[in-house]
């Protein structure tokens, strides 16, 4: 996927447009044994994936095609989903994708009459007028959107009347030393196809299957020995490796450290926990060390300074009848009028 312009901003955006690609992911064909996964779903966890009309229809989920290559420290996967739409209508759908942490986006395609629709990173809004224009002169777009949390959000449209409709993302991501490779089965409705290769460094993979009519009832993991671990790959003139550098160093003593008490009105309710808490942190500072505690509101007051272990009970008690609002405050409670 090439970036139509530069781009920084918190949504990004792709934009299916028209190729000369006529292939994609293909269909699935391959077999062999799954990792994770049997039937009798349990439910505990929310899909990873799902495609919804807009007026809150879910369209059923009836393939998924899962390739990945695993590349330590980097890991590849594509998913070729199918959705289905049972309404005797057109529609439009809601596409919904969580990707795993730090997993960085790289495809994003959905198939048309035409062939496959490869995605474009756009800006927000030029992509939503794109949009726009494309269901003005009845071609097929799709707009992907990122929201917080990894989650990608895609309008897809046209989904024909008792059809369906073909989707292919692909994402990278990184893999932590000695971590699985693993994608969220467990949630997702029972399919008519699912079909897993993952790939570890050798020419065979490592993870071959092809179920039928098959409800997931766990994850899809590769355990880390399961697959070649080096700590970098190459491509031509470009590397990736994991780094672990080698420091003699070590971190500076702490010698002292000044604690500032807020006592304003908007700690009135936690004044006593407050309290406790700057004694508890004082007495965990190195033995030695020097210590100032300030009480600070409308003005400030130095409560101690001095070696921490002469900090005791005259200084806590000195924060208390300070009180939370100021010193001009009482809180006895002879001085508490009800209204």
């Amino acid at each position: 996927m090439r970036a139509a312009v530069p781009y920084a901003f918190s949504a990004l955006i792709l934009l299916a447009c028209s190729s000369g690609r006529s292939g994609g992911a293909g269909d699935p064909s391959w077999d062999g044994e799954l990792v994770a996964g049997v039937d009798g779903a349990t439910g505990a966890h929310a899909p990873a994936l799902s495609l919804t009309a807009s007026d809150g229809t879910g369209l059923r989920l009836s393939s998924l095609s899962l390739r990945a290559a695993l590349e330590d420290p980097l890991a590849l996967t594509e998913l070729h989903l199918v959705f289905d739409n049972p309404e005797a209508r057109t529609i439009e759908g809601n596409f919904k994708i969580m990707l795993p942490a730090g997993a960085a986006l790289s495809r994003f395609a959905m198939k048309t009459d035409a062939g496959w629709q490869e995605g474009e990173v756009v800006e927000t809004q030029a992509a939503r007028r794109a949009y726009e224009d494309f269901l003005h002169r009845k071609q097929d777009p799709a707009l992907l959107e990122q929201a917080p949390g990894n989650e990608f959000t895609a309008r897809v449209f046209p989904i024909p009347a008792r059809g369906s409709k073909e989707i292919v993302v692909t994402y990278s991501q990184t893999l932590e030393p000695d971590a699985a490779y693993s994608f969220p089965l467990e949630g997702l409705p029972r399919l008519e196809r699912l079909s897993v290769q993952v790939f570890g460094g050798e020419s065979a993979p490592v993870v071959a299957e092809r179920r039928v009519d098959f409800l997931p009832g766990g994850d899809l993991v590769v355990r880390p020995s399961d697959f070649a671990r080096s700590g970098g790959v190459r491509a031509g003139e470009f590397v990736m490796a994991r780094v672990v550098p080698k420091l003699d160093s070590m971190p500076e003593p702490l010698g002292s450290c000044v604690l500032l008490v807020d006592t304003s009105a908007s700690r009135a309710l936690g004044v006593q926990e407050q309290t406790t808490l700057v004694a508890r942190l004082v007495a965990s500072l190195p033995a030695g060390s020097h210590a100032t505690v300030i009480a600070f509101d409308q003005t400030t007051e130095t409560i101690f300074d001095g070696e921490k272990s002469t900090f005791g009970p005259k200084h806590t008690q000195q924060l208390l009848q300070r009180g939370a609002l100021g010193p001009n405050v009482d809180f006895s409670p002879s001085k508490i009028v009800s209204v």
